[in-house]
Formats: structure tokens, sequence, C-alpha cells
């Protein structure tokens, strides 16, 4: 028997509309973003067996699994949102940049370092709302802490709830001795999420040629 979840996230110049079609078999997620500028409707589809999904985290409220090479459509329609990236300024230009950065960056980091971005879906209709995780940057030596919600699941706590759980797991079965988390000055939200993670304030300096607020956690199953 197939299930049906609709829900719609307005913005300014487009509408997001994810739909899940839950079989006994498989999640079925139809993106749809129907543009109010040119009149044009961009849908994507992506079928995910429950048999093949890996669940790394769950959480009360979420599931957190890792990204495939099938997920370019979630990540492309994620970053279609100007207010989803305002912070961020990583724009995704097509889905073939899309798979690219999954090729690239966010499948290598599992096998490497068995963390990584992953893909957030709601428990209760296993809507895809965002990504949260972990990442190793070699050119500092560190382990980040980062994420990313559709405006539809902002204020909700869904970051909070979900980056707790993705420190638990980088301190208690990776023993990662320190979690770095960054945010521009002005996105007060993600800071208020790396100060409910418990996360100390270091400074502020330009990263990657932008202003950052950094904040750290040590790991308190690693004696100093």
């Amino acid at each position: 028997m197939l299930r049906k979840i609709q829900s719609a996230n307005k913005i300014p110049t487009a509408t997001y509309i994810n739909v899940v079609i839950i079989s006994e078999t498989n999640y079925t997620i139809i993106c749809e973003k129907n543009s109010q500028i040119n009149k044009k409707t961009e849908i994507s589809k992506i079928t995910i067996s429950k048999n093949q999904m890996e669940a790394i985290i769950e959480t009360k409220r979420l599931i957190l699994r890792e990204f495939t090479q099938d997920d370019a459509a979630l990540i492309y329609q994620l970053n279609l949102d100007p207010r989803v990236i305002e912070y961020t300024k990583d724009p995704i230009r097509d889905l073939k940049q899309a798979k690219e950065i999954l090729t690239n960056i966010i499948l290598p980091q599992y096998t490497l370092y068995k963390h990584g971005r992953w893909a957030v879906h709601t428990k209760n209709d296993f809507a895809f709302i965002g990504w949260c995780g972990l990442k190793y940057i070699k050119k500092r030596n560190e382990i980040d802490l980062g994420y990313r919600f559709i405006q539809a699941a902002w204020g909700k706590g869904f970051a909070t709830e979900a980056a707790l759980q993705c420190i638990d797991y980088g301190f208690r079965h990776l023993r990662i001795p320190k979690i770095i988390g960054r945010a521009m000055p002005e996105n007060t939200a993600s800071i208020r999420v790396l100060k409910k993670c418990g996360m100390q304030f270091v400074n502020e300096t330009v990263v990657d040629g932008h202003p950052a607020k950094t904040y750290e956690l040590n790991n308190p199953f690693i004696p100093l």
C-alpha cells in the first residue's frame, strides 16, 4: 500500500514541494520547483530503497543517512533557495555540479573518515529537510560541524536536534578530540545552534575570504 505525504514552502520567487510516496520497499521523493518568474516547472524524482538506506543517526524526530549519488536533485533543490545560501555563498549551478559535489566532496568523506554531511529526513513522513554532519577540512586540520535546512524546517529545533547527535556520534563513536563550528557574524540563527550545542567562542576572523565567528567543543570522553 502506498502512502503519500506532501509539504510545501513558499518564497517570493518560487514554490518548493516535496511529495514522499512510501511503499513497503521504497521511499520515492518528488521535488518540484514552480518558478513565478519564468513560469517553468522543474521536477526531480529520487527513489531510495529502505533496505539500501543506511541510517547513521536516529533522533526523536529525525533520521540521518548517508547521501548517495542519486541524491543530486536534493542537493540542487536545497541550494536553489537564496535564503538558504545567504550566509554560505555557495550556489549550485545545475544538477551536474550537484553530482560533482557528491562525487568529489561529500561521498569520499564517508570512506576516508567514517563521517560526513548526512541527509536529514523527518521520521514521521521521511521528507527531506536538509543536511547536517561533520566534515574534515584538510587545510586547517579540523573537524567542522555543519548544517543546512529548507526554510520550512526553520525555527522547529531540527538543526539543534541533529547537530547535538552528530557531535555525540563524533565524540563517542569516532573519538574525535575537538569539533569546530563556524558562522558569519550576522548569521545569528546558526550561532544560536552552536551555543545550544555547548560550543565555546574562540575568535572572529576571516576564513575562506569571509568574516566568521569560530566556536569549538572538546571531547569530554578523552582526558586532556
